[in-house]
């Protein structure tokens, strides 16, 4: 958490422009809770991770992105550990706030897996399917330069070639519909708290 916070002063600090087009990649961390009927059987107090790589144009980007949410059974389950692995793609749309600053909106299409956790699982592995997800964000970052994410302190050097990096702050929505191999369904929604950095040429 504290490299996370001496990243956002040096990219709050750094110089860039508001609009760019590039590629970039990012990553999240974050917290979620579990609603429905994959609430009534899974409970979100576990880890949420995603990682995407997008390419953006103008104000809209595409993002492909693949992440896990760690879940514990209720109920009948209670003993048992998941892993939902999600995956999908995106689409955002951005509005510059300053030349450092953005907000966006998002939505996509994601395909859901909940697979046994680390500490053993159960039946519910069996269920998978689609989930329709939406939600928005902030990011704040600028130009740096690229020798500092191979060493740390050449950050604060204006030295080589510079990309961009950001830290990000998302909210996420997934409504989810899974079925198992018997043919019984699991509906339900995902909302998701996450912190992320991303870096790239320009996003």
């Amino acid at each position: 958490m504290r490299a996370m916070v001496v990243v956002m002063v040096l990219v709050l600090a750094a110089p860039g422009a508001a609009r760019a087009d590039g590629t970039y990649f990012a990553e999240e961390l974050g917290t979620f809770d579990v609603r429905g009927e994959l609430g009534d059987v899974l409970d979100g107090g576990g880890v949420a991770l995603r990682a995407m790589l997008g390419r953006r144009v103008g104000r809209l980007a595409v993002e492909g992105g693949v992440g896990v949410f760690e879940m514990t059974g209720r109920g009948a389950y209670r003993d048992q550990s998941y892993t939902t692995l999600h995956y999908g793609v995106d689409v955002k749309y951005h509005w510059p706030l300053s030349d450092w600053s953005q907000v966006y909106v998002r939505g996509g299409l994601r395909q859901l897996d909940i697979k046994n956790g680390p500490f053993g699982g159960g039946e519910l592995s069996s269920y998978s399917g689609r989930a329709l997800a939406w939600g928005a964000g902030i990011h704040a970052g600028g130009k740096v330069p690229a020798l500092g994410l191979l060493f740390f302190p050449l950050f604060f050097c204006e030295c080589g070639p510079k990309v961009k990096a950001a830290v990000t702050f998302d909210w996420s929505h997934q409504q989810t519909h899974l079925s198992s191999g018997s043919g019984e369904s699991l509906d339900g929604g995902i909302n998701a708290m996450m912190v992320g950095f991303a870096v790239g040429s320009d996003f």
